[in-house]
């Protein structure tokens, strides 16, 4: 457009006027105006090709700008989709922890009450064996303390028998006490 040609005026002015400087010098030097001439539009156009290439350069540069700003925004895009799905499945985490926790409090408690029933049982009937056993014992050791003083009864009856009988054939009185 009319802002390309400005633009090519003014880049071109330049270099232009530097080849006509350098071809001025150079007619000094022995160069004929056709060789100036021709040095001056080898420069010009060697300035142009520059400016083009420039151009091109610059134009190539903005676009491949424009191609990593676009990967960059769709990169950012994706990073907050990421972290989005990231804060979503850590809360569901929470939830589930949660919600396990409440449910082992759960289970855990109802078992604890399940064990200490059955430990409460199990205890009652131990006691209960025990004061049986016990009583057994009390019984078998009454028995046997009754057979075991009927007997000594007996023995000390006997010997009381023997003695007055060795008392009254050796014609001793009984003592006074009894025995």
């Amino acid at each position: 457009g009319r802002g390309d040609a400005a633009a090519a005026t003014w880049v071109f002015r330049g270099p232009v006027d530097a080849w006509l400087r350098f071809a001025a010098r150079r007619s000094r030097a022995g160069l004929t105006l056709a060789q100036a001439g021709g040095l001056a539009a080898a420069g010009a156009a060697g300035a142009s090709i520059s400016w083009l290439v420039g151009r091109r350069r610059n134009r190539d540069a903005a676009a491949a700008r424009d191609a990593a700003v676009d990967a960059a925004g769709k990169l950012k895009d994706r990073v907050d989709e990421v972290e989005q799905e990231f804060f979503e499945a850590d809360a569901a985490f929470e939830a589930r922890t949660d919600a396990l926790r409440k449910e082992f409090d759960t289970t855990l408690k109802v078992r604890t009450d399940v064990l200490r029933g059955e430990l409460a049982r199990e205890k009652a009937g131990a006691v209960r064996a025990l004061e049986a056993a016990q009583e057994s014992q009390l019984e078998e050791m009454r028995d046997f303390f009754a057979a075991e003083t009927s007997a000594l009864k007996k023995t000390i009856a006997e010997r009381d028998a023997e003695l007055a009988a060795f008392r009254k054939a050796a014609g001793l009185k009984a003592p006074v006490g009894g025995g």
